[in-house]
């Protein structure tokens, strides 16, 4: 069936039956996988602006699904590019919209996730740690968000001198072979700053050497940078000035090449599956 001019413009379109209710919106379908893709390429600013573009489309539907789908992944993408603010701006714009439209937003623990993430990354440990362990502590989260609470919750533990809190949340992570590779990764690191609070330095030094071996093969190269600046700090208490020399040196000459590879953090949930 075909569509006068005059048709599409009083009535707003024009129907067949062959057509499907509803339509697929191909422009915010478009918007979020040029942004997937963008992002898998590790070109976050690119991600940024296709995400953006897709979250104002999903205005433009009054889509509760579309709007926590493109909000989540452009908080993620900002906080991916190093700006950890726009990234806590982009989830309270979430949110906001998403209760604006009879959302419960306090059910919604992947944006609290990316928000520990970026307060960690903003350096408000306090506040990370808070969010963090809020998700992790909670009942019948999805297994790989409550992971990546866990390990936020014991990376700002750490820094906010809490041992404790590293333990709770070491317990929350699997060391096993047969666990995800990024949790293996996660459970090493924690433990090396645990066994570095209880003064057992060698055992510190080898578990960050490993989590920054395994991060190197995720192409998580600023988690493997973390890890080998943990090494050091390792190996500096442990008075082995040689290691601790070694593995600056290498996590100085990777950091340097930051700014062109535009590496993905693990400080970042970017690990979980696009929205």
């Amino acid at each position: 069936m075909k569509c006068s001019v005059a048709t599409v413009l009083l009535m707003g379109g024009c129907s067949s039956a062959q057509k499907t209710f509803p339509r697929v919106d191909d422009a915010f379908e478009n918007d979020m996988d040029v942004g997937h893709s963008s992002f898998d390429l590790e070109h976050p600013g690119q991600a940024v602006s296709e995400y953006e573009a897709a979250y104002k489309r999903a205005l433009l539907r009054d889509d509760v699904s579309a709007l926590h789908d493109a909000g989540f992944n452009l908080a993620v993408a900002r906080l991916t590019l190093g700006r950890p603010d726009e990234a806590l701006e982009t989830v309270s714009r979430t949110r906001a919209d998403l209760a604006l439209r009879g959302v419960d937003v306090s059910s919604l623990v992947d944006l609290s996730v990316v928000e520990a993430a970026a307060q960690y990354r903003a350096g408000h440990y306090e506040d990370a740690l808070r969010q963090a362990a809020a998700v992790a502590d909670r009942s019948g989260v999805e297994p790989g968000l409550r992971e990546r609470a866990a390990f936020l919750a014991g990376l700002s533990a750490d820094t906010l001198g809490r041992p404790d809190v590293v333990a709770r949340s070491l317990g929350v992570i699997s060391g096993d072979p047969r666990a995800p590779v990024h949790e293996q990764a996660d459970h090493k690191e924690l433990a090396s700053r645990l066994d570095l609070s209880n003064g057992q330095t060698e055992a510190a030094w080898n578990e960050a050497a490993g989590a920054a071996d395994l991060r190197r093969g995720m192409l998580d190269y600023r988690g493997m940078t973390r890890a080998l600046r943990l090494a050091a700090r390792a190996a500096h208490a442990a008075g082995r000035t040689d290691l601790e020399a070694e593995f600056t040196t290498r996590a100085a000459q990777s950091e340097a090449q930051m700014p062109q590879v535009k590496a993905v953090s693990r400080d970042a949930p970017s690990d979980l599956p696009a929205r």
